[in-house]
């Protein structure tokens, strides 16, 4: 299983981002100020924690969808998980 530390890639160029299922946990603002990504996805079966702050100031993400499982007593998302996000509208499906 694998970590995203917190500012993991804070103020990247990246333009997309997959979250594998092998990722246990995505640290506070890991994505944060990622002013070109406009695609963030997570797979199912992840199993773990999302922090603080994850895409905050990152402009272009206006939608997230996120598996349904995700919702689960097997994972974590923090209060804060989206704050100082862009985001308008978040989907589980």
């Amino acid at each position: 299983m694998y970590k995203l530390r917190t500012y993991a890639f804070y103020a990247s160029s990246l333009e997309k981002v997959n979250v594998p299922k092998t990722v246990e946990s995505v640290g506070r603002s890991a994505f944060g100020r990622c002013g070109s990504l406009s695609t963030f996805t997570i797979e199912k079966e992840m199993k773990g924690t999302i922090g603080d702050n994850v895409l905050e100031y990152s402009s272009l993400l206006k939608e997230l969808v996120l598996p349904q499982d995700l919702w689960s007593d097997d994972n974590l998302i923090l209060p804060n998980a989206f704050t100082g996000s862009y985001l308008t509208k978040i989907t589980f499906s």
